[in-house]
């Protein structure tokens, strides 16, 4: 895998694009093609990386609180209306 640079800026603005689209697949529900393929657990798992890298911990007020609400919604995943 190549290593990949990225400015804190860069890495901000990945943080907010993914929390947007995680906050939409809680509210809304996923689509048949996320679901099958795993979007939201991949999509958590590459929040949590950049949210380490720009804060050096996972153990925010907000990951806390947001956490319980993902792993729910990977265990029983909520489909678009």
């Amino acid at each position: 895998m190549p290593l990949l640079t990225l400015s804190q800026e860069q890495l901000y603005e990945l943080n907010d694009a993914a929390n947007e689209v995680l906050e939409r697949m809680l509210r809304d529900g996923q689509d048949a093609a996320e679901i099958k393929l795993g979007a939201l657990p991949n999509l958590w798992a590459a929040l949590k990386a950049v949210r380490l890298a720009l804060l050096g911990t996972l153990d925010t007020p907000g990951m806390n609180e947001l956490e319980p609400r993902v792993l729910a919604a990977i265990a029983s995943p909520k489909r678009k209306a």
